[in-house]
């Protein structure tokens, strides 16, 4: 019943976000900002907004890993805003499945739940602020949430470049670890070194692919985010 009510909720999520970011509602201007320097007020906000930001960034992500392996067959996949590692640690928004009922494919889908999860909030993130009117604090809250989330894939892809001799781990025991990157990579190329190494650099280049597609829009939120430009009415120049 959870995975269900969560699949409607992010397709009709996702749906209206692509109907915004093609225009459908758009109907706000961007325009450079007369005064570029955030106030010391601004900055103290803009700051602390980082926590609530990346709290509903790494929500946001780990629920696209606990839904991939629900839909998949885990029943018992959760996700929890605080839980306890089987190292002994604590987590703070962590997803918890079993790998062992799931298929190499589905193992593969899970850890990319993540980065789709990301990628589908940072879409909807721009396309409120190109279609839905907010006030300059709230603008700026937004645009921070859309760069850390699209910045989550290439976190990811280099963090699992840092960790790619997490392989020997995984292949030691099947049990996935590091960061997402080599959890996919590790099962999409079914315990193959080569391909494993492969699988890590080629998510290395769409990273980097996705970033440079995505620099307009980047630019534009990092000007928000700096108090050097905001979207306003088209009646209010």
């Amino acid at each position: 019943m959870i995975d269900k009510t969560m699949g409607k909720l992010y397709l009709c999520s996702f749906v209206l976000a692509l109907l915004l970011q093609e225009g459908v509602a758009q109907n706000l201007v961007f325009k450079a900002d007369n005064n570029p320097k955030l106030t010391p007020g601004q900055s103290l906000t803009t700051t602390l907004s980082f926590i609530p930001s990346a709290l509903l960034v790494i929500t946001n992500h780990e629920v696209g890993h606990t839904f991939i392996a629900r839909i998949s067959g885990d029943r018992s996949a959760s996700f929890k805003l605080r839980g306890s590692l089987p190292s002994g640690g604590t987590c703070f928004g962590c997803s918890f499945y079993d790998h062992t009922v799931l298929s190499r494919f589905e193992n593969t889908l899970v850890p990319a739940g993540g980065f789709l999860f990301s990628q589908g909030l940072a879409l909807g993130a721009n396309a409120l602020l190109k279609n839905v009117y907010m006030p300059k604090g709230v603008q700026r809250f937004t645009a921070l949430t859309y760069l850390l989330a699209k910045f989550d894939m290439s976190f990811q892809s280099l963090q699992g470049v840092v960790r790619i001799n997490d392989f020997d781990t995984m292949k030691r025991t099947g049990i996935p670890s590091g960061t997402d990157v080599n959890a996919l990579a590790f099962f999409a190329s079914n315990g193959a070194r080569n391909s494993y190494n492969t699988i890590v650099a080629s998510m290395v280049i769409l990273s980097i692919v996705d970033i440079y597609l995505s620099r307009k829009s980047i630019a534009r939120n990092w000007k928000i985010l700096m108090n050097k430009g905001y979207y306003h009415k088209p009646d209010n120049r």
